[in-house]
């Protein structure tokens, strides 16, 4: 696989979640674990397309859809992309607005494992608590 490829997995994440396009994210992370840090209310280690189904709906819930990613760079190799990107929201009278790392780890085209890395991981707490 070459780095374009990765790459192009990547923007396709980013492109589902922006559309609303569950049945495109399911088929991406068909076979994923999908890491959440820190200690807020959606943290923690989630596998395969049904957990990480509930995470993105969850997220978008307690968010009431005003969760939003403004894609910065997307880089990669053969084997990982990074997303660069400002993530944005809503919720119970808390704003969150700051810079994120998405790691992800692809395989055949799909993401097999991806890793979030906020640039405040106690706003980030603070928000999803």
């Amino acid at each position: 696989m070459t780095g374009e490829s990765s790459i192009d997995a990547m923007r396709r994440l980013y492109d589902a979640f922006a559309k609303g396009d569950s049945a495109a994210l399911m088929d991406l992370v068909s076979d994923c674990t999908w890491h959440v840090p820190g200690e807020g209310i959606l943290a923690g280690t989630y596998r395969g397309p049904g957990e990480i189904a509930g995470l993105i709906e969850r997220g978008r819930a307690e968010t009431g859809g005003s969760l939003a990613f403004d894609v910065h760079d997307i880089i990669g190799d053969a084997d990982h992309a990074v997303g660069l990107d400002r993530v944005t929201g809503n919720r119970g009278g808390r704003t969150i607005d700051m810079n994120r790392v998405t790691i992800v780890h692809v395989l055949d085209g799909k993401i097999t494992e991806s890793w979030l890395v906020p640039e405040d991981q106690y706003a980030f707490d603070e928000f999803w608590s």
